[in-house]
């Protein structure tokens, strides 16, 4: 049996679609001086890309910058897609345990924003000098807007 939720309606641009929400929490230790990739996975269905969201429990720290952009793995063209400008992961931005909504570029064509079978998203973090403190519960999570 189904139910039936007349509050819920999909909002505009997005009839025909299921929201998903893809979350990849990245486990590992940011480079110092230099760039370090995190893999956040795929899904098993074509979805097109809707906006990103960021965390961290407690927020890393460095004598310089740290930046991150989100990119696609493109599994047929063997390359990466840059999808989100640059992103400053220190206090400047970031508010611990609270998320930063991360919006596409609008330069991305249709083909750049849809995630086929076989792609991955991936956070490339880059670090301008020393990473003096770890990010604790960094989280990714991607709006992922399913049409088949």
């Amino acid at each position: 049996m189904a139910f039936v939720f007349p509050f819920f309606g999909p909002k505009a641009n997005r009839s025909g679609v299921m929201p998903v929400a893809l979350v990849g929490r990245l486990d590992g230790t940011v480079g110092n001086s230099g760039d370090t990739t995190f893999s956040f996975g795929g899904y098993p269905q074509k979805g097109y890309l809707s906006k990103f969201i960021v965390s961290q429990e407690v927020l890393m720290t460095s004598g310089g910058a740290v930046t991150a952009v989100v990119q696609k793995y493109d599994a047929s063209a063997n390359a990466a897609v840059v999808l989100t400008d640059a992103v400053d992961l220190l206090t400047a931005t970031q508010v611990a345990r609270e998320g930063y909504v991360i919006e596409l570029l609008s330069t991305l064509s249709q083909a750049q924003r849809t995630l086929d079978v076989g792609d991955t998203l991936e956070v490339k973090v880059t670090a301008a000098s020393t990473v003096t403190g770890q990010p604790t519960d960094f989280f990714v999570t991607a709006e992922l807007l399913v049409a088949e």
